[in-house]
């Protein structure tokens, strides 16, 4: 059944498969609008398990803590995460040729690539010119964390099934000026194979920095989670139409308004697996035009009808060669379609 809420037009602009990017030879800093009237809560004394000792080259490996996360309500209705429990959440900064500037989520993969939304990378009318990826981060508003790792963007590869219509295709790849160093708060996440069950009904995690409701215009100054469950594409459909829920979409349930909000968009959705690693089954994508609070669900890319796609991309292009500085060390943070995109909205 289509949804009264969403409107379509099939036709749409050729996007560019491989856009090259501008590097900057400095750190550059973020003005981020917050939540909460800019008080951030004091830092938390957080304590790593020691069960195992995992190589910091290992991917999926959270950081954990023993002693419990607050339960105030962030991302939507979900948690503070206790810093850099997830060392593949990126913060993505997008600088436009006009001098627009928005923000959105992404994920680590590999010491080169990060995953994200063609949405995030391919904004209307615009041409993306700088894009700054923070790692390690957990406060984006502080001017200094330890962890944090500024990386410059040097090409941005988008799926050439991205349409903006019906959000087919909304996958696209970073890959960074360069190489990354792993450390125990900077690490990759796990991907989704071609072969994967639906997760129907599974327990899923999203985290990110975006907005906490549908009435704030500001991000949230630290990195909130929340546990969602899978629903079936056959329900989501019931709610958007097949038209934009295909076999290549999943969806997690909103009925507790629970999940992803303006500013999440790119991030990963991710499954701890029985070894207790984390894999990344999907990339927030969208929500209902009426917002996120709406009881609607909550759409993701289907990570594993591209992971092929991710692979061919990282095989091919990591060797190519750029003249480029090395990241900046705890780097400073001074810092449509119907569907409600959850990024770009918050351009300064």
């Amino acid at each position: 059944m289509a949804n009264r809420f969403l409107t379509a037009t099939l036709e749409s602009p050729p996007i560019p498969s491989v856009i090259k990017l501008n590097v900057r030879n400095d750190s550059s800093s973020l003005n981020v609008p917050w939540n909460d009237g800019g008080k951030v809560p004091a830092p938390e004394t957080t304590t790593v398990s020691t069960r195992t000792s995992p190589s910091w080259f290992d991917c999926g490996v959270a950081n954990l803590r023993m002693d419990p996360v607050g339960n105030e309500d962030r991302i939507v209705g979900g948690v503070q995460a206790f810093p850099n429990k997830f060392p593949w959440q990126s913060f993505v900064k997008v600088e436009t040729s006009s001098g627009k500037i928005s923000y959105c989520g992404g994920s680590l993969i590999d010491d080169r690539w990060i995953l994200t939304t063609a949405r995030c990378v391919s904004i209307p009318g615009e041409t993306v010119r700088y894009l700054s990826v923070y790692l390690g981060a957990h406060d984006i508003t502080a001017s200094y964390e330890a962890n944090r790792r500024l990386y410059n963007g040097y090409e941005i590869y988008i799926h050439p099934e991205w349409n903006p219509t019906t959000m087919a295709g909304d996958i696209a790849m970073i890959k960074l000026a360069a190489i990354v160093a792993y450390t125990q708060y900077i690490r990759p996440v796990c991907l989704a194979s071609s072969s994967e069950p639906s997760y129907d009904n599974s327990q899923v995690t999203v985290a990110g920095w975006g907005t906490t409701s549908d009435g704030s215009s500001n991000l949230s100054p630290v990195l909130r989670e929340v546990t969602v469950p899978v629903i079936s594409n056959s329900q989501c459909s019931s709610f958007y139409g097949t038209l934009f829920i295909t076999n290549k979409v999943m969806c997690t349930n909103g009925v507790l308004n629970r999940g992803p909000c303006n500013g999440d968009s790119g991030g990963p959705l991710i499954y701890q697996q029985t070894n207790g690693r984390w894999k990344q089954i999907g990339i927030v994508s969208f929500v209902s035009n009426l917002g996120c609070q709406m009881g609607y669900p909550y759409g993701y890319t289907r990570l594993s009808s591209y992971s092929n796609w991710v692979y061919n991309i990282m095989s091919s292009y990591s060797n190519s060669a750029s003249t480029t500085p090395s990241p900046s060390s705890g780097s400073s943070l001074s810092a449509f379609l119907s569907l409600v995109l959850i990024s770009l909205s918050l351009i300064m």
